[in-house]
């Protein structure tokens, strides 16, 4: 009984595409790989905290234009 369920789950398993035997792969291209990524990464990351810090920038402007805004009619209230 056990080994018809192993044969069935085994037979399953060969339908859906796995096997025992792992794809063979190279180390050495796998890494060079990684490091690109991993460096391609690094620049992407650099080039958004750029655009934050521009971002960050221009927001603080506007804030100080708009209480400068908001202190010339408070005077011309007379508040």
């Amino acid at each position: 009984m056990d080994m018809d369920l192993i044969e069935v789950l085994w037979k399953q398993d060969v339908d859906l595409g796995f096997t025992l035997v792992e794809p063979a792969t190279t180390p050495a291209k796998k890494s060079s790989t990684s490091e690109k990524e991993s460096a391609d990464d690094i620049e992407k990351l650099k080039a958004l905290e750029a655009i934050n810090a521009t971002n960050q920038k221009n927001i603080c402007q506007h804030v100080v234009l708009f209480e400068n805004d908001i202190d010339v009619t408070r005077k011309e209230l007379g508040k």
